[in-house]
This record gives structure tokens, C-alpha cells and sequence, in this order.
């Protein structure tokens, strides 16, 4: 790890040299990239809490592109389905938690269908059925916890590219500031 004159390897020593070096329009430090605690700070007050921005509509352009995700240590799934609206579900089987889908594709039938068991469901998110499962009982009510994938808040943003480059330098220095203190 990269070691700062001045500071103890704390992650405040760490998020001081950060600072420091943001305030007066430094080039972060390598660690601010590759530090584990800078990360797992990073988890807690930023993703944890803030919408994050985790990819373009064009990556789901198509009804029944789906489009794995890895942000923060959360495998996700952003989805565009029959109808074209785009859904993101954490990548995750409700049975037993297997991966769904590793790389972008275009599911046959619009289903998602895990590999371990074979639980399949709609590109809503919907829980279609479970193979040799209910033989001898009935399938879960639909407000069971396992009638479908786990659903993520999410929205679309549309931002104009003619935004100028150097506006964060006309930012009043007291926000920019009072942006990084929340952190």
C-alpha cells in the first residue's frame, strides 16, 4: 500500500489525505483506488445510501436483453422487459441463491432460469415455476417471500452531453466541501 508522509494508515488518516488532496486539485492517491477500508467506507456512506448509477439503458436496449452487473460487492441484474421497461433485480435465485445469469444475453423465452435447480422466472421478476417442487403440494401463495426476484429501486436519468466540463471548478468551493463532509 501506498504509504503518506503525515498520516497513520487509519482510514481517517487515509480520508484526510484524500481530502486534502481533493481540495486543492490533486490527483488522488493510489490507495483511494485500491485501499480495502477506503472500499468498504466507500460501500457504507456512498452506495449504501445514494442512488448509484450502475449503467447506460443502451447496455438493455431490446426487450429481453438482460445485463449482469457487479457494484459493490452486489451482483445485480438490470432487465428490459417485454414491454421495454427497464428493471433491475439482484442476480440471485430465491431458492438457493445460485447466480442467474454470468454474462449479457437474450434468454429463450424471456425466462431466467437458474442453473442449479431450475427455478425460472419472467423479466418482470416473476416467479414462473419450480420443476418436480410441488408434486405433492401446492405451489407458494404469490405474496410468499419466494414469488419472485428480489427487486431494486430504480429510475432513469437523462443528462445533456453539451454539459461543460469545467463546471465542478465553477462549484462554489463552501458545496464542494460540504458535498465531501457528507462522506
Amino acid at each position: 500500500m501506498e504509504r503518506v508522509l503525515g498520516h497513520e494508515d487509519s482510514v481517517d488518516g487515509k480520508l484526510a489525505t484524500i481530502a486534502g488532496r481533493h481540495e486543492r486539485g490533486e490527483v488522488l492517491p493510489g490507495f483511494a483506488y485500491r485501499d480495502e477500508s477506503v472500499f468498504d467506507l466507500e460501500v457504507e456512506r456512498l452506495f449504501q445510501r445514494e442512488w448509484v448509477s450502475i449503467t447506460c439503458a443502451q447496455s438493455v436496449p431490446e426487450p429481453g436483453d438482460v445485463f449482469p452487473v457487479m457494484i459493490a460487492g452486489q451482483s445485480l441484474l438490470v432487465v428490459c422487459d417485454k414491454d421495454g421497461d427497464v428493471r433491475v433485480f439482484y442476480n440471485l435465485c430465491r431458492h438457493r441463491g445460485a447466480e442467474l445469469v454470468d454474462k449479457a444475453c437474450k434468454p429463450r423465452g424471456d425466462r431466467l432460469v437458474c442453473p442449479y435447480h431450475a427455478w425460472s422466472y419472467d423479466l418482470k421478476g416473476e416467479f414462473l415455476r419450480a420443476p418436480y417442487l410441488y408434486r405433492n403440494s401446492p405451489p407458494p401463495r404469490p405474496d410468499s417471500l419466494l414469488d419472485r426476484i428480489l427487486f431494486i429501486r430504480c429510475g432513469k436519468f437523462a443528462a445533456s452531453i453539451a454539459y461543460p466540463r469545467d463546471a465542478i471548478h465553477r462549484t462554489p468551493q463552501s458545496e464542494r466541501n460540504a458535498f465531501i463532509a457528507r462522506f
